[in-house]
């Protein structure tokens, strides 16, 4: 069977966009001093708070991080809320991080995936931006304490109740 020059165009037009926007994410990531070494700083101080945590009985077994990079739902929240805190005292930034999860969010739209990582990604974003000012320390301590506090509020008041930039969002579950 003869193939067909315009169906295949077009069916490689998802894989090029998808392309194409992930390229721009990391070109912007880059001019704005997020490059992959930063990004892979962040993921390591995440980490080991996260197994630190964990090895103090603060954190559940489920959310150390194992040799293979394998995580939880903690991960996500503490890593996208220190990338937010690190990068989060220009407005220029902010608006560029939030930008770059309603990108993915689009992008995992038309690619027919699940778009709600990325809303998650966006809120917990927030978290970070709102502990700008304190020590690295002192704002990961405070995001654990967050987690607490959104535990806490979804069990009493469920998704609802949790208040973006206060609470962490844990799962696409949540909302």
């Amino acid at each position: 069977m003869a193939s067909n020059p315009i169906q295949e165009f077009l069916a490689s037009i998802p894989r090029r966009v998808d392309r194409g926007i992930y390229s721009v994410i990391d070109e912007a990531g880059e001019m704005a001093g997020i490059d992959r070494s930063a990004q892979k700083d962040i993921q390591n101080v995440a980490a080991e708070f996260i197994n630190r945590n964990v090895d103090a009985g603060l954190i559940d077994e489920r959310e150390r991080i194992d040799s293979e990079g394998r995580s939880g739902d903690l991960f996500n929240a503490i890593n996208h809320g220190l990338l937010a805190y690190r990068y989060g005292d220009s407005p220029i930034i902010r608006g560029m991080l939030q930008g770059k999860e309603y990108l993915q969010q689009g992008q995992e739209y038309l690619s027919g995936r699940d778009p709600r990582t990325q809303y998650i990604d966006r809120m917990n974003n927030l978290v970070g931006y709102d502990l700008v000012g304190l020590s690295e320390e002192e704002a990961l301590q405070e995001m654990l304490n967050r987690i607490t506090d959104t535990k806490k509020t979804m069990r009493a008041g469920g998704v609802d109740a949790l208040i973006p930039g206060k609470h962490f969002y844990l799962n696409p579950q949540d909302y």
